[in-house]
C-alpha cells in the first residue's frame, strides 16, 4: 500500500517524494495498493491533457479518450463487490 499525494507542481503521484525534490508533496489524498489485491478492485491511471497542463485520475486506461495522455498505473483501489 503506498499514498497518493498532490503536489505541489499539479500532479497525482504515488511517489513519496513527488518526482523532484524541488516539487513537495502538499497533501495526502488516500492509499492505493501497488500490486492487484485479493479484494475486488480497479485500477486508477494518471492522464494529462497536452496543452492545458491538466492532471487528473482515471479508471479507464485509454484515460476517457484519445485526447488525452496516459502517464501510467498510480495503483489499485478496493472496490465493493
Amino acid at each position: 500500500v503506498t499514498g497518493v499525494q498532490t503536489c505541489a507542481l499539479p500532479i497525482f503521484s504515488g511517489d513519496a517524494h513527488c518526482e523532484a525534490p524541488q516539487n513537495p508533496i502538499q497533501q495526502t489524498e488516500g492509499w492505493i495498493y501497488t500490486a492487484p489485491p485479493t479484494a475486488p478492485s480497479t485500477p486508477l491511471y494518471r492522464c494529462h491533457t497536452p496543452g492545458l497542463g491538466d492532471h487528473f485520475v482515471s479508471t479507464q486506461v485509454s484515460c476517457g479518450g484519445s485526447q488525452y495522455v496516459d502517464e501510467g498505473l498510480l495503483g489499485y483501489a478496493l472496490t465493493t463487490a
